[in-house]
């Protein structure tokens, strides 16, 4: 994911440099570090640099990506920290984690317990956190259900998709009405309230008529 990510940006970069040479435009200094550093091999494309990258080539964007939070790892043992096992939804992006690299976000969040390890990430407060697989708490992560009050890529007006729902069930879910159903194997796989935060997204989900992507 590493070496495929930054081979994409420095593409993206080489065909901005062109581009400015052609149009007798010098390109951005800051462009031409983070290229230098692709290059070095050191350090893999972070979520600042698709920030930063995105102001200037609109062909890159931003992203954000989701991770389940299952607690604080000692690093030099390696072992949970007592106290701080509690499941939760984290999103890694340019304002949470500026200096992550993406790779290692993506890493995390495609761990899907019990078949991959969970990944252990030294977060920017110092600490180290261990991670697995976003779609455990949330399998389909919007603005909405994650709180976020930003779109890095909306969606044009246009174009957009309605869903409609018609049969009884449907409608007691609207209604707000959805029953827990616990699903003890499901926790116990995943090591997290699965079921109890798949109960909780259905307590608010679209309405009818809304547009969703």
């Amino acid at each position: 994911m590493r070496k495929e990510l930054s081979r994409s940006v420095s593409k993206r970069i080489v065909d901005y440099v062109k581009a400015q040479g052609t149009a007798g435009t010098p390109p951005d200094p800051h462009v031409l570090d983070i290229a230098r550093k692709l290059a070095d091999g050191q350090q893999g494309v972070t979520f600042r640099d698709l920030r930063d990258l995105s102001k200037v080539i609109p062909q890159i964007k931003e992203v954000a990506i989701s991770g389940s939070y299952m607690s604080e790892v000692d690093p030099k043992s390696g072992n949970p920290v007592k106290g701080t096992e509690q499941s939760q939804l984290v999103m890694f992006d340019a304002d949470t984690q500026p200096d992550l690299e993406v790779a290692l976000a993506v890493h995390a969040s495609a761990s899907l317990p019990p078949v991959f390890k969970p990944v252990d990430i030294k977060l920017a407060n110092g600490t180290t956190a261990r991670f697995q697989d976003g779609g455990v708490l949330n399998n389909a992560p919007t603005p909405e259900s994650i709180g976020a009050e930003r779109q890095l890529d909306p969606m044009p007006d246009s174009g957009g998709m309605t869903f409609i729902f018609e049969d009884e069930n449907s409608r007691d879910v609207m209604k707000g009405e959805a029953s827990p159903k616990r699903s003890r194997i499901n926790d116990f796989f995943t090591g997290a309230e699965n079921s109890a935060a798949d109960y909780a997204k259905n307590r608010a989900p679209w309405p009818t008529g809304r547009r969703m992507w």
